[in-house]
């Protein structure tokens, strides 16, 4: 996976995880997944995982509380 569509990913997690941290609904157990999936788009370099842990993370935020933009 190279550098910049990994970074692009990280970006897309971590704004993922910022809407989850502002939205009242997010429990800690989901706080703690969604922190799991960030470190796994930051630290992985199989492209299919981190599209994965990328997926998993904006859908645990979708359900929660909406898209994060």
């Amino acid at each position: 996976m190279r550098i910049s569509d990994q970074a692009q990913a990280a970006a897309r997690a971590q704004r993922a995880l910022t809407a989850l941290e502002s939205h009242p609904a997010t429990n800690r157990t989901q706080l703690g997944a969604a922190r799991e999936l960030l470190n796994t788009t930051r630290n992985h370099h199989n492209p299919a995982t981190v599209r994965g842990a990328l997926t998993a993370l904006e859908d645990l935020a979708a359900a929660v509380g909406g898209r994060p933009s």
